[in-house]
């Protein structure tokens, strides 16, 4: 299993074969068992992990979609950051399971966790007419997270700005998250602009597939 703020991949055994049916359940059960070892599984714990992922709208990605026929080969798969913290807080303080991730990797999911509520809140409208700097039509919510990723300390910013308005949900303190959001972007569209001047055709914009264009700032509304 690989960690990183996108969230989990599992990388089953070479010659690991799904059974016949749901190939989005044996992939929990692999992600369960990965997580918790065998002192923590069960297949009790197992077709709640299951259940309780469907609730949450994970419903297995890419060699997960569909059932099995039975034969076919396991390859890696996926959970989101935002899926991957909930699933570790549901296992240890729901089950009172143990989940074997170390407090680093842990920090990694909060902080992919993290960057994908930035991500989410900067399209929010109400937000985005408060801030006079907007990131390029082309910029995407991967290439945002890569781009916090080696700017952890904008990142940190955030998360604080987010913890003092969910302690108390003030005017001020909610203005304090939108001056934080234009400070991240104003950071990273000056490097968009920087890598669009230097690389006519970057390789993390080209498989998007859509076309490239500067961000503007736009006129402050009164």
């Amino acid at each position: 299993m690989s960690v990183s703020m996108t969230g989990l991949l599992f990388l089953p055994p070479e010659g690991t074969q799904f059974r016949p049916g749901s190939r989005a359940r044996q992939g929990s059960e692999i992600a369960l068992y990965t997580l918790v070892g065998d002192e923590g599984y069960t297949a009790a714990l197992a077709a709640e992990f299951y259940q309780w992922g469907t609730a949450k709208q994970w419903h297995g990605e890419g060699t997960l979609a569909g059932d099995a026929t039975g034969g076919e080969t396991v390859t890696q798969f996926w959970i989101p950051s935002h899926l991957a913290l909930q699933s570790v807080l549901w296992l240890e303080r729901t089950k009172g399971v143990t989940v074997l991730l170390s407090d680093s990797q842990r920090e990694l999911l909060y902080l992919g966790t993290a960057s994908s509520d930035a991500w989410r809140l900067l399209n929010v409208p109400k937000v985005a007419q408060e801030m006079d700097i907007s990131l390029p039509a082309w910029y995407s919510e991967q290439l945002f997270r890569s781009q916090l990723a080696q700017n952890i300390g904008l990142l940190r910013s955030y998360i604080d700005a987010a913890l003092l308005y969910h302690s108390e949900r003030s005017e001020a303190n909610r203005q304090g998250i939108v001056r934080v959001l234009t400070d991240i972007v104003f950071e990273l569209e000056f490097h968009a602009a920087v890598w669009r001047e230097s690389e006519p055709t970057p390789s993390l914009v080209g498989p998007l597939g859509v076309s490239v264009a500067r961000g503007r700032r736009r006129d402050r509304r009164g």
